[in-house]
């Protein structure tokens, strides 16, 4: 508004209002023009923003929320993506051996038996297993993390020793180690394995792999095994 249109409206007021209103008048006028100003402000604040918004959604990496989305439909984890499932040789004997030592010092916090098998077993003993098993190992920047051996007797598959180190637990390797191994019998019909009673972890996810106990057995006077199994 210009100061010419200012003095046409305060000596048309007088006229109309008189000089004793005058400060009142002015008052509310003043309000009247605050509020004027407010709007328009936020009017342009509005434009301003909606006019940046998409120049925004270009310059921003995009995001995928996860939240209420069931766990099979979320995007997979990073976390395990860079360990790799292969199969062994008897190259790998001895870092299976080390790891097989080290995955079990678990289960003897749990049992308090130092003379499991796994925990006894010679280097040798492992290096004949690879003629009549087959080995997978899951590798991460070419450091052995977990490993499983099968063999086929008959129409069945033996599982045995499904060991992951305790740094990667937790991360699915050895549910895709069960996986894996599975898939070089097509001729199984079915699959059996064991493991500690009081395994808990073990058991649950067999259990999810379609696993049933079977039958149990006294290993030693401290352990007990259940043997699990699953029809092809």
């Amino acid at each position: 508004m210009s100061g010419g249109e200012v003095v046409v409206i305060f000596v048309v007021a007088l006229l109309v209002f008189g000089p004793k209103r005058l400060p009142e008048l002015g008052r509310t006028i003043g309000k009247f023009m605050r509020e004027i100003n407010r709007s328009m402000q936020d009017v342009k604040d509005q434009i301003n923003a909606e006019t940046a918004a998409p120049q925004e959604s270009k310059d921003q990496p995009q995001t995928v929320s996860t939240e209420g989305v069931p766990p099979e439909e979320k995007p997979d984890s990073k976390e395990g993506t860079d360990v790799s499932i292969l199969q062994a040789n008897q190259e790998d004997a001895s870092e299976i051996l080390t790891l097989q030592r080290v995955a079990y010092q678990t289960e003897v916090l749990v049992y308090g038996d130092w003379n499991i098998p796994p925990l006894t077993q010679t280097l040798a003993q492992l290096e004949s297993e690879f003629g009549s098993k087959v080995f997978l190992k899951a590798v991460e920047t070419n450091k052995i993390v977990g490993s499983v051996r099968a063999s086929l007797d008959g129409n069945k598959c033996v599982i045995d020793r499904l060991i992951v180190h305790p740094d990667y637990r937790r991360r699915g390797i050895g549910r895709e180690l069960m996986l894996k191994i599975e898939t070089f019998f097509p001729d199984a019909e079915r699959f059996e394995l064991f493991t500690g009673s009081k395994s808990a972890d073990n058991i649950r996810l067999y259990e999810k792999l379609g696993y049933r106990i079977c039958r149990e057995e006294d290993l030693s006077e401290k352990v007990r095994i259940v043997f699990m199994e699953k029809q092809r």
